[in-house]
């Protein structure tokens, strides 16, 4: 049986879905809406209503969780690029991300697969701040930018992108509060048949 959902947006805490907990994190401090943030579009960067930081806004050479992305799934290094799953199941958990309870995460989006993707997630609002790093197929750095809140990410084919989180006050203050608090949100890509094609996925933060 699927998990429940909201225009294909969920968060669950500790296994129940917590709708008025998102909305809280959604309007804290912000407009309802949330803008689009940041489009990439295979070799070309659009960054709106943003300005571009100083080189490299992330730790060099942190080691971080990376989420990868291709036809059609998510998954992470070593992990299954299965696409095309039942329609009736539900998404699975990649990744467990740790460490929140300071307010902060950080990890990678890697497209490997031949075509743009996107990536979408509650997660992307549950935020005080979002900053990015955009390298294309070269590895090299095309675009640093920092905001509120991230409505979806696109990266062409072999782009990546470094993020780091800065948590809302109430997503960050649960997870210090409660050691064993975990927060579940889902993954997906909604470029056109891309979701129904089994592009969807699940991760974790905790303390």
């Amino acid at each position: 049986m699927a998990l429940p959902s909201t225009q294909n947006a969920y968060i669950l805490w500790n296994g129940g879905l917590d709708k008025e907990f998102l909305s809280e994190i959604r309007t804290e401090g912000r407009p309802t809406m949330s803008k689009r943030w940041i489009q990439l579009i295979c070799a070309v960067v659009l960054v709106a209503s943003l300005s571009l930081g100083p080189s490299h806004i992330l730790a060099q050479g942190e080691d971080l969780p990376t989420i990868l992305m291709g036809e059609f799934f998510f998954s992470v290094p070593g992990g299954s690029q299965a696409a095309f799953p039942p329609p009736d199941a539900p998404p699975q958990n990649i990744l467990t991300i740790s460490g929140a309870a300071d307010g902060e995460i950080a990890f990678i989006v890697e497209n490997i697969g031949a075509i743009l993707h996107e990536i979408r997630s509650p997660l992307f609002m549950a935020t005080k701040e979002v900053k990015a790093a955009i390298f294309d197929a070269a590895g090299n750095l095309v675009a640093e930018s920092e905001g509120t809140d991230l409505l979806e990410l696109e990266l062409g084919a072999g782009f990546k992108a470094e993020v780091q989180i800065t948590l809302a006050g109430a997503v960050a203050k649960s997870l210090a509060a409660d050691p064993n608090l975990t927060m579940t949100f889902e993954l997906s890509c909604h470029v056109e048949g891309h979701y129904p094609a089994g592009m969807r996925a699940l991760i974790t933060v905790a303390p």
